[in-house]
Parts: structure tokens; sequence; C-alpha cells
């Protein structure tokens, strides 16, 4: 059976992966490279980096692609750059707003037909319009069924409101869209209204028959948290009726791992695009002074995610800081402190505690009296913790594993059970 929150051999990201970068964006390209964008503290400019591995872009050189006009359209308040490519060329949708109307905000596009696109020449292709205008950010666009689509979000054309809404159109051509925006969300629940009336920052995941849009709400605080979008994949998916949303954030601050504030998130995989990873930004600390506008310590943070039974996405909770990462850890790692003998180790990350478990077979290596080599078998398989991402284990006991009466009653019962809390039972089924 499996056991909620757990992982099997799930990578390990340095996190934070990129200190003072908000609104990430990491993107695995056809060529083997994950791509990393995303908003600089001074607000003024454009970076891109590439690196084999997604902790590689942590060191990887952020080459500046453009920078902020000084004066006019694109002179201020640059934000959440993502990276796309489409029909054989590279596009950056990115906000901007203006040195005199510094909220006056508006979807901008950068264009490159070069291979590499950290290299290459960009060219201003100018604002991408939305069919009103309106304070509007975080552009990100996908292709489902053979049509692109952009999702966005912007400022409700009433002229009473204030809230900013989640919405989806089709796309054209690369710089346009086709035919009126449906509003897919607007801030209704308590949880998207601390502050400030927000639904922002779409992200797009296509699995299981479905289409699932995350987004960001309230304000860029500790109140900052994730909420869901869902709709079936094979539906017209500009009819409103065809999506529902989460009652509940489904990504928020966690107080244990000292993470606040997550959100503004992307998604990408593994290099082998078999494990799903959730890049994100948030504060390790919750008592922001000034304006949490200009704070510049949200730090980008990926971490693996799991999928529940009925095919919705498990975001888990923020993980703690790699606080060790940089450090040789210690020899030995860990020594079984019964028999002394522990070996053939698996790995196991509680994605929900952040914590990780060891799985080992633990023999008898300090018996003195056993004939020949009888001290390796017929012992009970140890566990050990982690609270720090492996830095330190400490021993938790053995594991309870039942198995089928078949295997004959010695074999049947091998461990004892461990009821923490932590776990329940860990079972290995045939």
């Amino acid at each position: 059976m499996s056991v909620p929150g757990l992982s099997f051999a799930q990578p390990v990201f340095n996190n934070p992966l990129v200190k003072n970068r908000a609104d990430p964006q990491i993107f695995l390209h056809a060529d083997g490279y994950y791509y990393f964008t995303a908003t600089a503290p001074e607000y003024d400019r454009i970076e891109l980096r590439r690196a084999r591995s997604i902790n590689e872009l942590a060191t990887a050189d952020a080459k500046v692609i453009w920078r902020k006009h000084a004066s006019g359209p694109m002179s201020h308040h640059i934000w959440a750059p993502e990276l796309h490519f489409i029909d054989g060329k590279w596009y950056v949708y990115f906000t901007a707003g203006r040195a005199d109307a510094i909220w006056d905000i508006r979807l901008y596009v950068l264009e490159s037909s070069a291979a590499n696109p950290v290299d290459g020449e960009w060219l201003e292709r100018g604002q991408l319009k939305t069919g009103w205008e309106s304070f509007s950010l975080d552009a990100t666009t996908f292709s489902h069924a053979g049509q692109r689509y952009l999702v966005w979000t912007q400022r409700d054309p009433a002229p009473d409101k204030k809230n900013t809404n989640i919405y989806l159109a089709k796309m054209d051509t690369p710089l346009s869209i086709a035919g009126p925006a449906t509003l897919l969300s607007r801030p209704d629940y308590d949880w998207e209204k601390r502050k400030y009336e927000v639904n922002e920052a779409p992200a797009v995941l296509i699995r299981n028959g479905r289409i699932f849009i995350t987004y960001s709400a309230s304000a860029i605080d500790e109140n900052y948290c994730m909420g869901l979008l869902t709709a079936p994949a094979n539906a017209n998916l500009l009819d409103a009726k065809v999506w529902s949303k989460s009652s509940q954030p489904v990504f928020k601050s966690n107080a244990a791992s000292n993470q606040y504030g997550p959100g503004h998130n992307s998604f990408t995989t593994t290099a082998d695009g078999k494990t799903d990873v959730l890049v994100y930004h948030a504060r390790d600390y919750r008592d922001i002074k000034g304006n949490a506008l200009y704070d510049p310590n949200r730090h980008t943070r990926a971490q693996t995610f799991s999928w529940n039974a009925d095919g919705t996405p498990d975001f888990g909770q923020p993980g703690a800081p790699m606080i060790n990462q940089g450090k040789l850890a210690a020899k030995p790692l860990f020594r079984d402190p019964i028999m002394d003998g522990a070996a053939d180790p698996v790995l196991v990350r509680n994605t929900a505690l952040g914590k990780w478990w060891m799985f080992y077979t633990n023999r008898r290596a300090n018996a003195n009296d056993v004939p020949g080599v009888a001290w390796v078998h017929g012992t009970r398989i140890g566990i050990a913790e982690s609270n720090d991402n492996g830095a330190n284990w400490h021993y938790l006991g053995e594991a309870d594993i039942e198995l089928p009466p078949f295997m004959g009653e010695w074999t049947r019962r091998i461990g004892h059970r461990i009821s923490s809390g932590l776990m329940t039972a860990v079972t290995i089924c045939s």
C-alpha cells in the first residue's frame, strides 16, 4: 500500500534555490537545459540563466537580456517574466509600468530567434492587448488540443472594482489573443481577500485528463497562498462553467519550516520527465518591515510533489531550507545503536512533514555468538529519521512489515509497529 505524503528516491533541491528572486519560472527545454527567469528585486531588468540541473541554476551566470526604459512604457515595475518556446522562437512575457504612472501596469512581450535564448538578441514586440485597458500582469501561455491559450491577471473592468481576476483567451499568434476573454476566477473566499482582493500569477499543469491552473491570492506577505482551478481536458475551456475552484488554499505558509507567503509558482519536471516539480517563492520570516512589495527577500524554492488517488495534485507544505548545504556529511552518516549493522539504505521523503526516513537492513554486526554468516540473516528492518534534509540522522525503531501467510509463519511477522503519530504502518505488498 502507499502511505500519503511519501515519495521514494526523490531529488533534493538546495533551497533556497536562488535568493532574492521572486515570481520564479523554470523551463525544461528539448535541448536538455533548464532555463530560469524571475523578478529581480530592483524591478529594473530581465535575466535568464541556464543549467543542466535545477540545483545548478543557483550558480549559473545570470545574463541580463533586457533593461527597463528611462521613461514611458516599460520604464518601471518590471515584474514576473516568463520564458516560452513557440513555433521555433523564444518569447518572454512580462509585466511593466511607467515611471510617470507606476501603477499603469500592462503586459509586454520580447522575442528571440536564437537557438540559445541566454546569448541571443531580443526584440521588443510591444504590449499584449487583452481587450480592455486596466492593471494587468502575470501572463502565461499553454497549448492544448492544437490550440494555444493565454492566461493572465487583470483588474475587473467594472469602474468600482479594485480586485484582480484570472482570465483565459485563445491566442491567434504568440503576440495576440483572438476573441473575448473568459473570467475564470475572482476573489471569493476569505483567504483570497486578506488585505487585498487578489487572484494572480496563474500557472498551468495538464495531467490525468484535466487542466489544472494554480494561482496566488491575498497580499504578498504571510497571507499569500495558492488556490487551484480545475477543468476536464476535453471541455470547452472558454466556458467558465466547466471550471471548479478549491474552497481552501492548496499551498500556504508553514510556520513549522519558517516559510511564509509561498506562491507565484511555475511547474517543471525532473530531467527524465517522471517527477513533477513545484517552483515558487517564499520568505523565511513572517514579519516584514515596511512595504512588502519592496522587501527583497522572496527567495526561489523548488520541491517535488505527488498526486492524490483522485488524480489531483498534492503539493504538501513548503519545506525547510537546506541550512546545511555546502557542508560535508558526517562519516559515518548513521550507525544503528542496537546492532551496529546498518546496510542497504533506501530513502523515503515525507513531503507532508518535511522529513526524510531511511529504511535499512540491520545486520547483527556486534554479535559474537552466532555461527558462520548467520549474523547477516533474520533481522528486522531499521528506520532512521532526518529533520534537516539528510545532514543528521537519529534512530526511530524497526518497521512493522507483515508478509503474506504463504511465506511461512517464521517470516510472516518480522517487525514491530511504530505508532508515534509519524507513521501508522509501512507495509510491503506483493
